[in-house]
């Protein structure tokens, strides 16, 4: 039975690739060159909500495409004696006590498909968890496009994780979970406080906790958190600031913590820090 729903769910995960694709080409052809260049540079926390509701919609729009086959797989699945037996005989027992005066078409073919699915249940629940699975990681994933594409439209240097690479990342930082660094790797080597290291997280709860651990092992003075989360509290912000955590939130949460410094919007972070750490740089290379 293990190794049935393993493979099942490798059958979901393919389909579902098959039809919606990479996290990257999902992106790039859900935000067309005309839709980038139609956003409002002057206020990054709106070019953010805009974007993610862009690829939220997007994102339905293929999630629902691609549902049909999984569902059609998980009933395809059950294409053995003992379950086409019992869903015969049930529908059989359906036409009989049919009332053709008072029982439409529809109602005939909602009983039927209720009968199947009751049958392909476990099928049809690691399709729907496959799905949620995907939300989330897909989620994080467009996320971290954002930050990339908006650090690509502000004219900043910046290496993501994959850029960095695995190998070196952990040779020079010693940990591997950072999202990125501006201006880059390179950078790092020269001095480390005028980099500004990022880790992102669409949602906070406990997990914001994992940055300090990140901070720790990259021994570096601080680290900008990116998030959309604005479910903050008073606690959880007081202990960022005791290990130099710098939260970056949209503009309307940044609103409501006015007299906490640690706490900066997206407008003070690609209008304001990102661009004095710039002119620094430009001013050390030329030096």
């Amino acid at each position: 039975m293990k190794d049935y729903v393993s493979r099942f769910r490798n059958k979901i995960k393919t389909i579902r690739l098959e039809k919606i694709g990479s996290s990257k080409k999902f992106v790039d052809e859900a935000l067309q060159k005309e839709f980038i260049e139609n956003l409002d540079l002057k206020n990054p926390s709106k070019c953010i909500l805009e974007m993610r509701e862009r690829l939220w919609s997007a994102y339905l729009s293929k999630e629902k495409e691609t549902i049909y086959p999984c569902i059609r797989e998980a009933f395809l699945s059950q294409n053995k004696p003992e379950f086409l037996k019992t869903v015969e005989t049930q529908i059989k027992n359906i036409l009989k006590t049919c009332d053709n005066d008072s029982k439409t078409a529809y109602e005939i073919m909602i009983q039927a498909t209720a009968i199947i699915s009751a049958e392909a249940y476990q099928e049809i629940y690691e399709v729907s968890k496959s799905f949620t699975q995907a939300r989330r990681s897909r989620a994080g994933q467009e996320f971290q496009n954002i930050i990339e594409i908006l650090m690509r439209l502000y004219g900043f240097d910046y290496d993501n994780q994959a850029k960095i690479g695995k190998g070196r990342f952990n040779d020079i930082l010693g940990l591997k979970m950072v999202d990125g660094i501006f201006p880059g790797i390179d950078s790092f080597n020269f001095s480390k406080q005028n980099c500004c290291i990022l880790t992102l997280k669409t949602s906070l709860r406990e997990r914001w906790q994992e940055v300090v651990d990140e901070k720790q092992r990259c021994n570096i003075p601080s680290i900008y958190l990116l998030t959309l989360d604005s479910s903050l509290t008073d606690g959880m912000l007081n202990q960022m600031h005791e290990h130099n955590i710098l939260l970056v939130t949209l503009k309307s949460v940044k609103n409501r913590f006015q007299s906490i410094s640690h706490i900066h919007s997206y407008e003070e972070f690609f209008l304001e820090i990102l661009p004095e750490r710039q002119k620094w740089w430009k001013k050390f290379h030329s030096s």
